[in-house]
């Protein structure tokens, strides 16, 4: 079962994020690893804007060194990386410290 901590779901699994993007209409999954210093301050800004828009998007975290699995299924060439699933398809890739475009993506989304 997923973890929540900071209004962000920690998934420990494959299916576990497959349910998340499946189940919600909005999803913004947060890629990354502990030893990446890039993605403990993404973790940060996801935090952040998980306030931000808490009624309208899921905030999904991966850690993939935990879910290794997932590096089979997704095209994650770079860490943090960011992808954003409407009904299920992703919608935008965003890799590396960008929160502006990760917010632009996101409001796009809501229209």
């Amino acid at each position: 079962m997923p973890t929540l901590r900071n209004r962000v779901v920690y998934v420990k699994n494959l299916s576990e994020l497959k349910d998340q993007i499946a189940d919600n209409s909005i999803c913004c999954v947060h890629f990354a690893t502990e030893w990446c210093p890039p993605s403990k301050d993404m973790e940060a800004v996801i935090n952040t804007m998980a306030r931000d828009f808490e009624d309208e998007v899921v905030f999904v975290h991966c850690d993939l060194d935990q879910v290794d699995e997932i590096l089979y299924e997704m095209p994650i060439k770079a860490l943090p990386t960011v992808i954003i699933f409407r009904d299920s398809k992703g919608i935008g890739k965003i890799e590396g410290m960008k929160e502006l475009v990760i917010r632009d993506v996101l409001k796009k989304a809501l229209v």
